[in-house]
């Protein structure tokens, strides 16, 4: 086992559940800062007090006591023995990082009106990272989410391939959580969601979802899932897709795809779970977070609405005719003809029957057999080689216009002049 897999080993055996630390009563300054920043682009819309919460080491520092312990007594392993003094180091250092990573977690519900979703959430959840052989911490990395009334047949998500323009992509299965990480269990639960979000970060640098992007980038052409297709259309939608800064600019990526929005059902509810990543360090990050949440969550309602035959709302739906209003309709035909309306006679369409029935296109030249005599005569006066033309014996010219009937036939195509009888 490499050095570096030791330190994931170690990294592993002391993942934490961040909702053991959270406190809805005092926040440090940088939790309060930050919430300020992410709420102040919703306070035209917003409804009622910001819950806000964060993460407090002092809350449960018996855990912290304890997990020291454990790792302590987990190095004393004989497969550690060659890298002890190095992990020990390690563990400390990572240690340091877990207490930041807990006391700079924050999040807000905000109740908002006039939007896609009745509530929106604001989360700063700070990853770590092993920086060569050191832990390091992001903090930059903040995520808006909320859950619309619509909802998507398969989960989307959206991301970056290294030198390629950003894409959707359907994921074509479903996606698998931890137990309890569920993201809304029928009420607004806090601890819940963070709990998932944070499992949530992980899970989008899993192999097997990002898989799901290059498999349709490279196999797919970025192009076939009906619902991504309509994404990619709106040019606004893409381009503060694209304005989001991922881990790749960030430093923080572990490979050359990268995942920063998801869309994922929630059948039981009906609805579709939105969130949206954005770890820019500019001040516009809330904003562009934000715009990117809502613009997405838009265009999902109203994907959802065109594809699936649903109206949207403010727009007339298409008409749908049921049996007895098509009976209707054919009876208001049988009604006054519009005068605007060309109105043929019988005689008319009887003789347009007749031209149709000829076998002869209507308004197509035809020669009888006076007509190609004379032709006969011009050519043999002029330097064309071409044969002269001479009718058949056995062919009857018909009684009225001359022309030659074929022995099948009892009148005549051109003027519907009956045989003669007996021929």
């Amino acid at each position: 086992m490499s050095e570096l897999d030791f330190y994931q080993k170690i990294i592993d055996f002391l993942e934490i559940d961040i909702q053991e630390f959270l406190d809805f009563e005092k926040l440090n300054p940088y939790q309060e800062n930050l919430i300020e920043q992410a709420t102040e682009i919703l306070k035209l819309n917003t409804v009622g007090d910001v819950i806000k919460y964060g993460g407090n080491i002092k809350r449960n520092e018996n855990l912290i006591k304890s997990l020291w312990e454990q790792v302590d007594k987990e190095l004393e392993k004989e497969e550690y023995k060659d890298q002890k003094s190095k992990l020990k180091d390690f563990v400390k250092s990572y240690f340091k990082m877990l207490r930041e990573k807990i006391n700079k977690t924050c999040g807000a519900i905000i109740a908002v009106k006039e939007m896609p979703f009745i509530n929106v959430h604001f989360n700063n959840i700070p990853q770590i990272e092993i920086d060569g052989k050191n832990p390091k911490l992001y903090d930059t990395l903040i995520i808006y989410t909320g859950e619309i009334k619509c909802l998507l047949p398969r989960a989307i998500i959206h991301g970056k391939i290294k030198n390629v323009e950003p894409l959707f992509s359907p994921v074509m299965e479903s996606i698998t959580w931890k137990e309890g990480a569920n993201f809304f269990n029928g009420e607004t639960s806090t601890s819940t969601l963070i709990n998932a979000l944070d499992q949530l970060l992980k899970k989008i640098e899993s192999k097997d979802i990002k898989n799901f992007l290059i498999n349709y980038q490279e196999n797919f052409q970025r192009h076939g899932d009906p619902y991504c297709d309509y994404l990619h259309e709106d040019d606004d939608l893409m381009e503060v897709m694209n304005n989001l800064t991922t881990d790749l600019e960030s430093g923080r990526a572990k490979s050359n795809i990268v995942i920063n929005a998801l869309a994922i059902p929630q059948p039981s509810r009906k609805t579709t779970f939105i969130a949206v990543i954005n770890e820019s360090t500019e001040n516009t990050k809330f904003e562009r977070c934000f715009e990117a949440l809502l613009k997405f969550s838009a265009l999902c309602c109203e994907a959802t609405s065109r594809l699936q035959g649903e109206s949207r709302h403010g727009e007339p739906e298409l008409d749908v005719w049921k049996e007895e209003e098509l009976v209707k309709n054919a009876e208001r035909a049988e009604g006054p003809v519009p005068s605007s309306l060309e109105v043929w006679t019988e005689e008319e369409l009887e003789e347009l029957a007749k031209s149709r029935r000829s076998g002869i296109p209507e308004g197509m030249e035809v020669w009888d057999e006076k007509s190609l005599e004379e032709l006969a005569k011009k050519r043999q006066m002029s330097e064309l080689n071409i044969p002269e033309w001479e009718p058949e014996e056995s062919l009857e010219p018909c009684p009225q216009c001359g022309y030659a009937l074929r022995p099948e036939w009892n009148k005549c195509p051109i003027c519907n002049t009956p045989r003669k009888s007996g021929s």
